[in-house]
């Protein structure tokens, strides 16, 4: 949907701790507005979706049957260009994580820590997101979508819980309506990722937890066999 994009870009914007979460409210909201809509609107154009070509590529059948051969094609451009837009916005989201990572220690800084002089952007962490991402000219789909849904719903399980975490727990905000904001929602959402994590394939298991042991072994090393503190990120705002 956009908003965890939008969420990386933080240290680049003016007033973050209001324009952020705005722009991650507004994100969800719109997004998922226009998610039902257009899942409402070609329902009604094609109920019968038993009959779609391929479940992979039922959008083009759908405009196929709106506006013919034309819309079809016009659809596939703009999805082609939407498509653009969407991996570009990952890289951006994703070089500045890394960034932050090397910056504080948790990734080589040498590498991942270093900015352009002219553009002030993390432009080696940008070339290596970059060529890791032609991985997708080789990698299957179907495994590249269990990553994604192994790591979405790991991201998604922890924020709800570091929610719980940091207001419920660290600073004791449990009653009246901080009982909704810091306790209801967040259980809420930690038990609709659990419901999702149901529907998830063995295959996505074994590609998720494996990437999660290489993300511990890499901890090893970093605090030579948890001998020494874990690296953390630094959040402290700067004016």
């Amino acid at each position: 949907m956009g908003f965890d994009a939008v969420s990386t870009l933080s240290e680049e914007t003016r007033n973050p701790t209001k324009t952020i979460p705005r722009a991650i409210v507004i994100c969800t909201l719109s997004a998922g507005a226009i998610f039902v809509f257009i899942s409402w609107l070609g329902h009604m154009v094609f109920p019968d979706y038993g009959s779609f070509t391929d479940a992979d590529t039922a959008a083009v059948d759908v405009m196929t049957q709106v506006g013919g051969p034309f819309l079809a094609a016009f659809f596939t451009a703009a999805y082609v260009a939407g498509a653009i837009a969407s991996a570009t916005a990952s890289q951006v989201s994703v070089s500045r994580i890394l960034f932050t990572m090397g910056r504080d220690g948790v990734l080589p800084r040498g590498v991942f820590a270093v900015l352009h002089q002219r553009f002030r952007t993390p432009y080696a962490a940008a070339l290596i997101v970059g060529g890791v991402s032609l991985l997708a000219l080789i990698f299957p789909l179907e495994l590249a979508s269990s990553m994604i849904s192994f790591g979405a719903l790991i991201a998604f399980s922890f924020v709800n819980l570091s929610v719980l975490k940091h207001y419920a727990i660290n600073q004791r905000r449990y009653r009246g309506y901080d009982a909704v904001k810091y306790v209801a929602l967040p259980v809420i959402g930690v038990g609709l990722c659990l419901w999702l994590w149901t529907s998830l394939t063995a295959e996505t298991f074994a590609v998720g937890l494996g990437w999660v042991t290489i993300g511990f072994v890499w901890l090893l090393f970093l605090t030579r066999g948890l001998r020494r503190p874990t690296p953390t990120l630094d959040l402290t705002e700067s004016a």
